[in-house]
């Protein structure tokens, strides 16, 4: 979904709500890191909703993943 919408959110920079969890990943044999992937290459940061903390690495991702399936991405 992320892939298709690149122009729309390079163009709008709009906020993105998304729902991340292993097993719908997994259906698509995606990676949890690739959100950071997007992330970076699309100037945007990932927050978990859990907290709303910003979340860098790929072992902060797997946390947050553990309690909390909703993530932000919030254009710098």
């Amino acid at each position: 979904m992320l892939r298709g919408a690149e122009l729309c959110l390079a163009s709008e920079r709009a906020s993105v709500l998304l729902e991340w969890n292993p097993v719908n990943l997994a259906a698509y044999q995606c990676e949890p890191e690739s959100l950071l992937a997007f992330a970076r290459d699309h100037d945007f940061d990932v927050l978990s909703c859990s907290h709303f903390t910003v979340v860098t690495s790929a072992s902060m991702l797997r946390l947050a993943m553990e309690t909390c399936e909703n993530f932000l991405l919030l254009p710098r």
